[in-house]
């Protein structure tokens, strides 16, 4: 807190000589721009920092999916973010009408009736926390995002809790013993919601600025959570939800908003609870999701915490998908599963096991790295094609985020004076990469 303090306290004497006019008024302006830009770092990367009044309070609806209004997202959640904070508390007969959200997706639930008809249902399974006589940490995270995502309303009643990427949380019900339900808000005057995987496989054509903007939006919505201080664990296509207007508001068919959901295995930072290897091992290891892991927790029998670059990992990938518009992964109608889509990459365990890993003793182990080398060649073949080397080069880096030969390692020598930087590698990871993709040029 000293370290922010004293930045703080240096922006403040250089808006004095700004005010002395000792600074050239065009000098001043890229000071101006790189000092809010500091600011912004200091606000998303402090836990513990909030904003005593908020900016464009009664002006929260106009506002643009920009760093502007994640970080006004952030400053009213870390004010919810207390056990006074009241949560709605809901039955589960009231759930009555909810069914899986699609064939490919029994973890999120659609409501299409009564009370909460619109709703989905984000389920947190909570047998393996049982099991560890860990169930205090588990019921603490529910409660606790709940109340940051709760839904809550300005002056003039607009929701200031949907347009950052991640859904407003209207209820919990805690009511079974093996599973707790965060209930999130869709928008009423929009299309039934789908997945991004669902998309994917239609192959609908979207333009390549939809395709950026999307990312954009969808790494916003990363910040935002790694900034309150959440590791998601489970960042896919099957967990990002998309929200598109109605044919009657648009009838040209948009990308529609990317909202993160699927906090069925998500904690703080803060939180340690059940490893990620016993959760894989629980039944979750199947490869169209183990592919989204970082490969550190499948080449190792040691139980590692998940941690926040290693959603950064799974982001990577998901921007691959975006860049070249292909699911990584076909549906099989006959054994209703995802499998691998070998016309786009194959990455099957036959593709290993029967070729340059046969015979080889320590083939578990290396496995999940020989995937990552090949999602890397793909992406540095394909991406250029579509969105340019230099989202290539943002996909290269989340892929390897972390390592020595990623950008952030030389981005952490440049900046270790920066101790907002230091505090949260990841939420400055994000934003440089979002100032990566806002900055890029497609024509």
């Amino acid at each position: 807190m000293k370290h922010r303090q004293r930045s703080i306290g240096r922006m403040r004497n250089k808006f004095a000589f700004l005010a002395l006019g000792c600074i050239q008024i065009e000098d001043a302006m890229n000071r101006l721009k790189h000092w809010l830009s500091e600011l912004h770092d200091i606000l998303m990367a402090s836990p513990k920092l909030h904003l005593r009044i908020l900016p464009f309070q009664n002006n929260i609806k106009k506002l643009s999916p920009n760093e502007d209004d994640s970080l006004l997202f952030v400053a009213i959640a870390r004010r919810r973010d207390h056990p006074s904070y009241p949560i709605r508390r809901i039955e589960d007969d009231l759930f009555r009408h909810a069914h899986p959200f699609d064939r490919m997706n029994t973890e999120l639930l659609f409501i299409d009736d009564g009370d909460f008809e619109g709703c989905i249902i984000d389920r947190r399974n909570i047998i393996h926390f049982l099991e560890q006589g860990k169930v205090d940490h588990v019921v603490a995270d529910t409660e606790r995002m709940a109340r940051i995502f709760a839904e809550e309303y300005d002056d003039l009643g607009h929701n200031i809790t949907a347009s950052v990427g991640v859904l407003p949380c209207c209820g919990l019900s805690m009511s079974h013993p093996e599973y707790h339900d965060l209930v999130f808000r869709s928008p009423s005057d929009c299309q039934k919601p789908s997945t991004l995987r669902g998309l994917l496989l239609q192959e609908p054509q979207h333009t390549l600025e939809e395709r950026l903007n999307f990312s954009i939006k969808l790494a916003s919505a990363v910040l935002v959570i790694h900034s309150l201080g959440i590791v998601h664990k489970d960042i896919r296509p099957d967990s990002i939800v998309l929200i598109q207007p109605t044919m009657e508001q648009s009838p040209v068919q948009k990308l529609g908003e990317p909202f993160l959901l699927s906090f069925s295995q998500s904690r703080f930072q803060s939180t340690r609870t059940v490893p990620l290897k016993q959760t894989i091992r629980a039944g979750r290891s199947k490869v169209w999701v183990t592919l989204y892991r970082h490969p550190r927790h499948l080449a190792t029998r040691a139980h590692l915490p998940y941690e926040t670059r290693d959603d950064i990992f799974s982001l990577g990938v998901c921007l691959l998908e975006i860049a070249v518009w292909k699911s990584l992964f076909a549906w099989n109608t006959e054994f209703e599963t995802l499998e691998c889509d070998t016309s786009v990459l194959d990455f099957s365990d036959d593709k290993y096991y029967r070729g340059e890993l046969a015979g080889c003793s320590s083939s578990s182990r290396i496995l999940p790295y020989h995937r990552r080398r090949d999602l890397l060649r793909f992406a540095k073949e394909k991406i250029p094609i579509t969105l340019g080397s230099a989202f290539k080069d943002i996909v290269v880096d989340c892929l390897t985020f972390g390592e020595e030969t990623s950008t952030i390692a030389n981005m952490t020598e440049k900046q270790k004076d920066n101790v907002a930087f230091l505090q949260n590698q990841s939420v400055n990871f994000v934003q440089n990469i979002l100032t990566k993709l806002r900055n890029l040029n497609l024509r």
